[in-house]
């Protein structure tokens, strides 16, 4: 008996000075609900994740066009505070089929665990495995319809000339209704592909104004008072009837607790008001409290349940003072002027569609549209082919094409000449050794 305690008492001794890894440590997620939908039919889906020595959870669902969302969130997190193991249900959402017969769609879970390490830094970042789940709406069998009996032709009677329906009204904002609906004037009205808004203080932008960039592929500038926003048209996802607005309001101010994960090395924070996923990639255009052109800068993204820190956007600003960053999720991000250590990722060159946001920010001059009521009279059009487009900043380059094209024009008329020429000599040379 006492030789067995002993040899437990050993064990103990080691694994107390020879602590397990992270490598132990492991989260992944499964995707349960139903792998068939009717058109117009509702399913819940369900997200779970087992954990292993782990002690926060931050995932995220995603889905195709297929579907529809009717409730649920499709963000959850999880934490406790010592590392664990155990299974949770941590994403519960009610999806609508809204493919067609014979259709299928998809839906994803990625995200995010972390651990505590004992150490310093005090958490790390665990891989969770994703999960996909394919759901599909079976082709309708045909049913065979019987032949129509012909029934005689009615006499018919004449249709009345119907009444012009009269057109709605814009639904105007709470806070400032004019601006709002000058704003969706000056788009339906315009063939621009580029409008710029001065819009003061008015940060909620209409699920109406949404729409119409979207579906007429424009880009709308939005010029507050203390910062910019550039919101591509083409770059609006599929789900907008899930944003009946959105507010692109963002304050500028330290929060104590996310300076200390960072050691207070945080020149600013950025903490939005809207949360969760953007409808699409926005520009935002920040004035950079506390530092001077030219200075490099660096964005991170908190997960403060999971207390990880993921690098976002490496950014300099410019001779303005300003710096240009593009936000796809709204959360809360810290900028700093030195690289965090402890951060995971990296910070990468980013992809060509935001290379291009960031060129278009840069390049925006300042809005000269001031917000109005709207209109009660559309202006005039005039035919004119002199008048000046935004089309017209682009002229230059069909000219420069065509004066390329007539040189190279010229200079195969060149090259034919001389192989002419050398053809004919080598002809004389024969006939003179015959």
């Amino acid at each position: 008996m006492k030789r067995t305690t002993l040899i437990f008492l050993v064990i103990i001794l080691i694994m107390g000075i020879f602590p397990s890894d992270a490598s132990a440590a492991s989260a992944s997620c499964s995707i349960s609900g139903p792998s068939t939908l009717q058109p117009g039919q509702t399913g819940t889906y369900t997200v779970k994740v087992a954990v292993s020595d782990a002690a926060g959870v931050e995932a995220h669902l995603s889905f195709s066009g297929f579907f529809q969302k009717v409730s649920g969130a499709t963000s959850g997190t999880w934490d406790v505070a010592a590392n664990t193991s155990t299974t949770i249900t941590i994403i519960t959402v009610q999806l609508k089929c809204v493919g067609s017969a014979g259709s299928s769609g998809s839906i994803s879970v990625s995200g995010i665990a972390s651990r505590f390490t004992g150490g310093s830094p005090p958490a790390e970042a665990v891989a969770l495995g994703g999960d996909s789940k394919t759901v599909s709406a079976p082709a309708a069998t045909p049913v065979p319809t019987a032949s129509p009996v012909p029934t005689p032709s009615p006499v018919p009677t004449p249709s009345p000339t119907p009444s012009p329906r009269p057109t709605p009204s814009p639904t105007p904002n709470a806070e400032n209704p004019g601006s709002w609906r000058a704003a969706e004037y000056i788009l339906d009205s315009t063939d621009a592909p580029t409008v710029n808004m001065f819009m003061n203080d008015n940060y909620v932008v209409p699920q109406e104004i949404l729409k119409i960039i979207q579906e007429e592929e424009k880009t709308l500038t939005l010029e507050f008072d203390d910062f910019s926003c550039i919101i591509d048209g083409a770059m609006l996802g599929e789900h907008l009837d899930a944003f009946e607005e959105l507010d692109l309001s963002v304050k500028i101010e330290k929060d104590e607790g996310l300076s200390a994960m960072v050691d207070g090395k945080d020149v600013f924070q950025l903490h939005f008001n809207h949360q969760g996923q953007m409808p699409g990639p926005i520009v935002y255009k920040i004035k950079a409290e506390g530092a001077s052109p030219g200075d490099t800068l660096y964005l991170y993204y908190i997960y403060e349940t999971a207390g990880v820190i993921e690098a976002k956007q490496e950014v300099v600003v410019d001779d303005d003072g300003y710096i240009t960053i593009i936000i796809y999720h709204c959360s809360n991000y810290v900028v700093t002027d030195t690289m965090l250590d402890n951060a995971i990722n990296g910070f990468g060159s980013g992809n060509q569609e935001m290379i291009a946001m960031m060129e278009a920010a840069n390049a925006t001059s300042k809005p000269t549209t001031e917000p109005t009521d709207a209109p009660t009279e559309a202006p005039k059009q005039e035919d004119n082919t002199d008048s000046s487009t935004p089309s017209e900043v682009v002229q230059g380059v069909p000219h420069l094409l065509y004066i390329i094209s007539l040189v190279g024009v010229a200079l195969l008329s060149v090259l034919i000449t001389l192989l002419v020429i050398r053809t004919k000599k080598s002809d004389m040379v024969k006939l003179k050794k015959k």
